[in-house]
Order: C-alpha cells, then structure tokens, then sequence
C-alpha cells in the first residue's frame, strides 16, 4: 500500500496552481476555475404545510380559551374577585357557546386530516 500524498508546505489544497511572477507578485491565472453551481432547485408552493400550521394554531387557540373558561372561574372564586352568583351567571352565558365552538374547531380539523388520508 503506498502513502498518501502530502501537500506542499504552502498548498493545502494541494489541487490549486499558484506561482510567483518574477516581480514576486502572485499569479492565480493558472487557477482551475470554480465548477458552476447548479440552478437552485424550487419546488412549487404547497400550500397544505402552512394550511396544517393554522389549523392547528386555530386549535391551540380554541382550547386554551377553553382551559381558561374552565380555570379562570376557579381563580376569580379563590382570589374573591367575583361572587359565585356573578361566575355561575357568566359561565352560564359563556360556556355553552365555547364548547360548540371547540366541538366545531376540533372536528374539523380532525375530519379534514382524516379525509385526506394522514
């Protein structure tokens, strides 16, 4: 087995022709030029990545109102904000429509990813 070639002091690359003109200046004309870079490579737009995004933050969302909904009143009753006549009257108000809504949001976003085969 023979040794690998080791690179001249002074040419790491050991693949670059540089030599000095006689005024000592350097001459890199016998430099091989770069090989050219390819065209970039797009792929067309899907919009299916950044539509999954939204949903799923629209998803986020609707449930973290919803956790509120249904810790917040446990905070205002604790800390004496408001009385429980005043919470179980806003809850009343409230919850029904931020269930159907989270109901709604859920289904579909899972329906839709279900329909679609993922």
């Amino acid at each position: 087995m023979g040794t690998p070639e080791k690179p001249e002091p002074g040419n790491l690359s050991g693949s670059v022709a540089i030599s000095t003109t006689a005024t000592g200046t350097l001459d890199f004309t016998k430099e091989p030029a770069p090989a050219p870079l390819g065209a970039p490579v797009e792929k067309p737009y899907d919009p299916s990545e950044d539509r999954e995004r939204l949903r799923g933050k629209i998803a986020i969302g609707v449930l973290s109102l919803l956790g509120s909904m249904v810790v917040g009143p446990f905070a205002l009753a604790a800390c004496h904000v408001l009385p429980l006549a005043e919470i179980k009257e806003l809850l009343t108000i409230t919850y029904g429509p931020i269930i159907g809504l989270a109901g709604t949001a859920m289904g579909f976003y899972f329906g839709t990813s279900k329909s679609r085969g993922e």
